[in-house]
């Protein structure tokens, strides 16, 4: 069984027709080997809030780190240019 802890910062601002919310802190996810993953949060940001179609998401990089292993994964979601919005693109290094 593994066991998921952390913590979460939150930073609201707020715009005419839109909120973003920065997130700081940290998850870990322990494993039964004594494995931690711990990862960070990204930043949401909720457009059309007043006017128009509202929507949320998900920007910023995902950055996971396996120091038992000597692994680290970034994921970027939302920030990648030339691309779509919605598309994320990641990285395993070791």
């Amino acid at each position: 069984m593994y066991r998921f802890y952390g913590y979460s910062t939150f930073a609201v601002k707020a715009r005419l027709n839109h909120v973003s919310l920065e997130v700081g802190g940290h998850k870990i996810a322990s494993f039964p080997d004594g494995t931690e993953i711990k990862f960070n949060n990204t930043q949401d940001h909720f457009q059309n809030t007043m006017l128009g179609t509202c929507h949320h998401m998900l920007v910023g990089d995902f950055v996971f780190t396996d120091e038992k292993n000597g692994l680290r994964g970034t994921v970027n979601i939302g920030d990648v240019p030339r691309r779509p919005r919605d598309y994320l693109a990641g990285k395993i290094e070791q």
